[in-house]
């Protein structure tokens, strides 16, 4: 498709969670809408691409809810009367069944960017000022123009490598590697005890990991009422994470 002087109302760069609710109401609402990121390459799929769902909230929602049942059946539940032995995790199995809600999700979205007219861009893009932007393709590395009244920017985050502990997502794992893990680690630590972190946390501790959490911050959720931190902080440790404040890392061996 070519976007050579192409006019938008609205022009949402990022394909996450956010920026896909953000150009579906800003369709329906008869704004001429287009949408940028990193699509699928292949396009009989007809469908966005799934980088962004696979790496966030939705994705470590799906691996919390099953790791939230396996949890329960292994203590809570046998308060109510039920008794289970035996029961063992297929991680594969959890991580396919996460991957296919995504899959799924993606899908549908695509569908309804269809049916509202959204036009989905696939292309690098760089803000020349408020009202234009330009966009380079990946396939043939064309140059071009779009301009748009409204331009949002909700392209998310990245997790960073620190320089005192590079990322080799081997033994040195980031967000996205630790969603898709094919086994269970016996001991994990978790750099940041922030929501990311406390949502992996959540999800391997649950499975059986020895989970220790590393926070630089002195305060824990420094950013919320210190009654919910406090109250947080308690059910967390309750639940068996190792939560360490203020610890600096400087390095790793």
């Amino acid at each position: 498709m070519s976007n050579k002087n192409k006019h938008y109302d609205v022009v949402v760069i990022g394909a996450g969670p956010a920026g896909i609710a953000t150009a579906i109401r800003s369709a329906q609402l008869g704004l001429k809408t287009a949408c940028i990121d990193v699509w699928s390459h292949k396009k009989s799929q007809h469908k966005l691409s799934k980088s962004h769902l696979n790496t966030g909230g939705l994705a470590a929602m799906c691996l919390l809810e099953s790791a939230k049942i396996y949890h329960q059946l292994n203590s809570s539940i046998a308060q109510h009367g039920i008794y289970a032995e035996n029961i063992s995790v297929d991680i594969k199995s959890m991580v396919h069944r996460k991957d296919k809600i995504i899959e799924k999700i993606s899908r549908n979205w695509s569908a309804l960017f269809t049916e509202l007219n959204i036009d989905h861009i696939e292309a690098k893009a760089q803000l020349l000022n408020d009202r234009k932007i330009e966009i380079t393709t990946y396939d043939a590395q064309l140059k071009s123009i779009i301009e748009a009244k409204h331009i949002i920017l909700a392209t998310g985050s990245i997790p960073i490598s620190l320089p005192c502990i590079p990322i080799d997502n081997k033994y040195i794992i980031d967000t996205i590697a630790a969603l898709n893990l094919e086994t269970i680690p016996k001991k994990l630590a978790i750099i940041g005890a922030g929501v990311a972190g406390l949502e992996l946390a959540s999800i391997w501790n649950r499975l059986g990991s020895e989970t220790i959490l590393l926070e630089a911050q002195e305060n824990f959720l420094s950013l919320v009422d210190q009654q919910v931190s406090c109250e947080a902080f308690r059910i967390f440790q309750h639940q068996g994470f190792d939560l360490r404040l203020g610890a600096r890392v400087i390095s790793a061996k």
